[in-house]
């Protein structure tokens, strides 16, 4: 649970920064092509998980 709680919130510090720096540097066109690649990524790794759920529980009840 507590690995699970880390991950999440290593990736939404990942995903801040890199948001404001995109918009910084590219302003809403940067935004929206991250956020369209950070949905693709989660969609993939979900369903990734799903495939793999048995092991991926394993995994995260530490």
């Amino acid at each position: 649970m507590v690995r699970k709680i880390f991950y999440i919130g290593l990736f939404g510090i990942i995903y801040g920064v890199s948001y404001w720096y995109l918009y910084r540097h590219w302003g809403l066109a940067g935004a929206a092509v991250l956020l369209g690649v950070c949905s693709l990524f989660y969609f993939g790794f979900y369903e990734f998980i799903k495939t793999n759920e048995r092991k991926w529980q394993q995994y995260l009840m530490v």
